[in-house]
């Protein structure tokens, strides 16, 4: 489950994409991935830095969290939502819990019974109302270099 706080949209557009970013965080925290793929437009790009080569395209973001998904769970916590225009960011505690080893992760090797929380702001653009864009600002802990 989420909690967020979100400050005043100055725009109902601002409201609007709050309320898109919270059913995607739902559908992500649910791991319905068809449910998330519908907040996702098809030119989708996932930047997360120098973390793990860029995704791009929704197939492969889901892709990737198919697989992912296969070796841990993950949840999301949701805090400080702004939006301003087509634009969004959010300050997100992500807890992963590894349940099957997974030695080639591009983001470093996950071992069974590993448990971490990488927290940071991502920033997210729209476009129609849905996510064309993610990119990091990770300000707590660099998940590459996260001792499990």
């Amino acid at each position: 489950m989420s909690r967020a706080r979100t400050e005043q949209s100055a725009t109902p557009r601002g409201d609007r994409l709050v309320a898109h970013y919270l059913a995607y965080i739902a559908a992500f925290n649910a791991g319905d991935l068809p449910a998330v793929a519908e907040h996702l437009t098809e030119d989708l790009v996932f930047d997360w830095g120098d973390t793990m080569p860029a995704l791009m395209g929704r197939d492969a973001f889901t892709d990737f969290y198919a697989l992912a998904w296969s070796h841990f769970s993950e949840q999301l916590t949701v805090s400080d939502v702004r939006a301003d225009g087509d634009r969004l960011s959010a300050y997100l505690d992500t807890a992963i819990s590894v349940h099957t080893d997974w030695p080639d992760c591009p983001i470093r090797p996950m071992l069974a019974g590993a448990r971490f929380t990488v927290s940071g702001r991502m920033r997210y653009r729209f476009r129609a109302d849905r996510i064309c864009h993610i990119g990091d600002d990770l300000d707590d802990i660099d998940p590459s270099t996260t001792t499990l």
